[in-house]
């Protein structure tokens, strides 16, 4: 129907039963239509055709919809036509101000509810509280509902424990969120996907790798698949802290279940990051190679990371010539990229390749951070190149690269624990 009225007019003609009210709403809203929604439902509530679920329904939508005022105002109209709101009814309430972002409308609510003789509490209102609680990050609140839920003689389920459990992982308790899971365990709870998803969110939040793979191989063993998202974050956490064994495991069993998870750049980038950091260059070129061969692009970000590997191993040459392969690949050359190539050229004394790349890094529009002007100055003071060390330091200085530097005499830091000090020997010299 074109219009609000031809809709009007399409409903006398049909005359649609309470069963049909809730799928053409739901058709309506799924259109993106909420105008044409809200006409069916107040035609249907007009002509008595709807009971309490169909206005718990209607409110959920109109939170959705970003109409909370018009929400909120819905159990009065369901009192002007002889219906009682339920705990149900304030549970869609919270739900609703939720989906408007906003607790403390959704707290004003379920003390509305807890002041309402008529409808007593039960545990999805709770769960709702601890839901909302938890996507607030007000994770105490969250844990201060759940402990009043139990004073109330309600048994918490599988819901309340998802909540309880992600909102915790979102305030950064992991060591909280761990306790409730194997409390869940113990009072023999069901976990759910929902529950191992939330868990290895948890760990995942407080840098906890081996404990969120730890979960994630019981899902297995439970016969749970995890979700692909959940397989990426853990990659990428395994990469940050070099457990590439892990990183490996997960990968190639991302690759067994290819009918199920996609294995796209970010997988790949992960696992070769996580091979670099644990040392493992020539199985992350052997990655590398895989990547292009799925006809994956391969980005200038991971091309840092196999020269960085490289530069830790003290292959100059190697460095180099991953350097130039991405050039040629035409993917684009960073910061960090250059610094590890200087870097490169430092460890083995070849401070005329340091002065180019110094050099063209900033041809190329970058600008020289305090590791490369360190860097380069740490080469040329080693091959007692003074002149273009002056003028590389004045640079320095020009560009502020160098803050809060005291002038003291003593061997260089060749690790970059402290910037500045070849700047500084080049003026004690």
């Amino acid at each position: 129907t074109k219009s609000r009225d031809a809709l009007e007019n399409v409903l006398r003609c049909l005359k649609p039963a309470a069963d049909d009210v809730l799928p053409l709403l739901n058709m309506l809203e799924n259109r993106g239509d909420f105008g044409k929604c809200r006409v069916a439902f107040r035609w249907a509530a007009d002509r008595g055709l709807l009971s309490v679920p169909h206005h718990n329904h209607f409110i959920e939508m109109l939170g959705r919809a970003k109409r909370l005022e018009e929400a909120l105002f819905e159990p009065q109209r369901m009192r002007a036509v002889g219906l009682s709101p339920t705990t149900a009814t304030y549970t869609s309430l919270i739900r609703a101000c939720m989906a408007c972002g906003t607790l403390e409308q959704a707290v004003r609510v379920f003390d509305d509810a807890r002041a309402d003789a008529e409808a007593p509490l039960d545990v999805p209102i709770f769960n709702a509280m601890v839901r909302a609680c938890g996507d607030a990050g007000r994770w105490q609140w969250a844990v201060a509902r759940y402990k009043e839920m139990q004073e109330r003689g309600l048994r918490p389920d599988a819901a309340t424990y998802d909540a309880l459990i992600d909102a915790c992982a979102r305030g950064g308790r992991w060591h909280k969120a761990a306790a409730k899971f194997e409390e869940m365990k113990q009072r023999g709870v069901e976990l759910t996907l929902a529950t191992y998803t939330a868990m290895v969110n948890a760990c995942a939040r407080g840098n906890q790798w081996e404990r969120a793979a730890a979960v994630m191989q019981e899902m297995r063993d439970k016969g749970m698949l995890p979700t692909e998202e959940m397989c990426t974050s853990l990659l990428q956490g395994c990469a940050r802290n070099g457990l590439w064994e892990k990183a490996l495991r997960i990968f190639q069993d991302m690759k067994a279940a290819a009918g199920i998870y996609k294995v796209n750049a970010l997988a790949y980038i992960s696992v070769i990051e996580a091979l670099a950091r644990g040392d493992r260059v020539e199985d992350a070129i052997e990655m590398l190679a895989e990547m292009k061969q799925a006809g994956i692009r391969v980005d200038g970000m991971t091309y840092t990371l196999l020269i960085e590997a490289y530069q830790k191993a003290g292959d100059s040459d190697k460095a180099m010539a991953m350097f130039q392969e991405m050039q040629e690949s035409g993917s684009r050359s960073n910061v960090w990229m250059y610094n590890s190539l200087l870097l490169a050229c430092h460890h083995v004394g070849d401070y005329k390749t340091a002065e180019l790349l110094f050099d063209e890094m900033q041809v190329k529009g970058f600008v020289p951070d305090t590791t490369s002007y360190n860097t380069v100055l740490n080469s040329l003071w080693k091959a007692k190149q003074v002149d273009r060390a002056r003028q590389v330091y004045n640079a320095a200085v020009k560009a502020k690269a160098f803050q809060h530097v005291e002038p003291r005499q003593g061997h260089l830091d060749l690790h970059m624990h402290s910037a500045g000090a070849a700047a500084v020997a080049i003026l004690v010299w």
